[in-house]
């Protein structure tokens, strides 16, 4: 199943919030974590941003997990927007090794409830 759309999706109301490119992996995300807080944005594109109903949720966000791809528009995408827009933002892409995006890490048996929680305590929410 191909996981891209051209426009964000907004999965959950946490005020922990993890980014990324496919609404297939924001789906998965808020499915597996939204029981912990966890809310789930898929943009649709590493250059994609956020409409202002979008921006106002996530500017009341505790933190922001930015897992766009680990390639070099993902990079971009942090770059061009992600890490001046948002003050609580950290660049939290999967380990390169597990693939390009936490559906492929999650497809290879990376365990994402672990990233998920050492965002949290990088941001000092725990």
């Amino acid at each position: 199943v191909k996981g891209s759309a051209n426009r964000m999706f907004v999965y959950g109301r946490g005020r922990k919030v993890v980014v990324v490119e496919t609404e297939r992996d924001a789906a998965m995300l808020w499915g597996r974590f939204g029981g912990k807080g966890w809310a789930a944005v898929g943009t649709g594109s590493a250059s994609n941003k956020p409409c202002a109903e979008v921006h106002r949720f996530l500017k009341g966000a505790e933190v922001i997990a930015v897992a766009l791809d680990n390639d070099a528009a993902g990079l971009a995408g942090w770059r061009n927007f992600w890490r001046d827009e948002f003050a609580r933002a950290l660049r939290w892409k999967v380990p390169s090794a597990w693939g390009k995006d936490p559906g492929e890490a999650f497809e290879g048996g990376f365990d994402l409830g672990d990233w998920l929680e050492g965002c949290e305590l990088t941001a000092g929410l725990k």
